[in-house]
């Protein structure tokens, strides 16, 4: 009977093995309809993302001009509000917050300071500091150095306080005034630098030769200030025994690296350079 029934349900639909199509074709057609849509979306939106993508190139690289017109990009000529307007809070990035390129300010500064040095206004300086320590040239422990940007003096730690002390020597206080009086005539910076030997030092006050060579370019720097040089353009640095400029064998050779360095700057970009020359000359030393 089941044979039977399956012939003559056969015979009445010829067409059953065909019927396959039916659900191919629907596919098909439900997968044209999506490309359609997908290349429709993206012929709308292909100006918007040229807009956006030039306008982030345009804030990242603030060098580079994009020259568009209308007529190169008829989006933005159509759509205002494709627009990305970087002079709003709500923008990406804002124009004026991107950061300067580090070459054109390094170009700069190295323009500012080749200016500077043009002008020979160290000259009056040194001419003026060689006058007030005149007494202690003279007796030496005291060397200057000068550059178009900066003078450098360099005083023995010996002519200025005793031994594991940073009070200076109430000898040396009235030449110490002088100078004081002499750089306050100038509009420069003024860094004080206080240096040791390597032998250690461990009190009650100083537990390293840190502390000591902080604590006596700190009473340089409280002199000035009590005569008149302006605190502002003035700094104390303690360097330790850490940047030696003779070898610590022997007593001469600890007695010059025992010294306080006072630094006049005509600009305060002068003074990286100033660091650089004295790591230098220590090198070749």
């Amino acid at each position: 009977m089941a044979r039977k029934y399956r012939k003559r349900h056969l015979e009445q639909d010829p067409d059953i093995h065909d019927r396959w199509m039916v659900s191919y074709a629907d596919f098909i057609t439900l997968l044209f309809a999506f490309f359609v849509v997908m290349y429709a979306l993206s012929i709308s939106e292909e100006g918007r993302f040229k807009v956006l993508s030039e306008s982030i190139e345009q804030a990242f690289t603030p060098e580079k001009i994009l020259q568009t017109s209308p007529e190169d990009n008829p989006a933005s000529a159509n759509d205002s509000s494709s627009v990305i307007d970087l002079n709003r809070g709500d923008a990406l990035l804002d124009g004026n917050d991107v950061p300067e390129s580090p070459v054109v300010e390094i170009s700069e500064s190295m323009e500012k300071l080749q200016e500077l040095a043009s002008q020979g206004i160290m000259e009056p300086v040194v001419d003026k500091v060689e006058e007030a320590l005149k007494t202690f040239i003279e007796e030496g422990g005291i060397h200057i150095t000068s550059d178009d940007l900066w003078v450098q003096i360099d005083i023995e730690s010996g002519l200025l306080f005793e031994s594991g002390f940073s009070r200076l020597n109430d000898r040396v206080v009235p030449t110490m005034r002088s100078l004081a009086k002499v750089l306050d005539t100038f509009p420069y910076r003024i860094q004080v630098e206080g240096y040791t030997d390597n032998i250690p030092i461990q009190n009650e006050i100083y537990p390293s030769n840190w502390e000591l060579s902080a604590a006596r370019s700190a009473s340089v720097v409280h002199l000035f200030a009590r005569n008149g040089v302006d605190p502002e353009r003035m700094s104390a640095v303690g360097f330790g025994e850490f940047r030696p400029v003779a070898e610590n064998d022997t007593p001469q050779g600890r007695a010059k690296n025992r010294r306080v360095v006072i630094v006049v700057l005509a600009d305060q970009l002068a003074g990286r350079l100033t660091t650089l020359q004295q790591q230098l000359n220590v090198r070749d030393k």
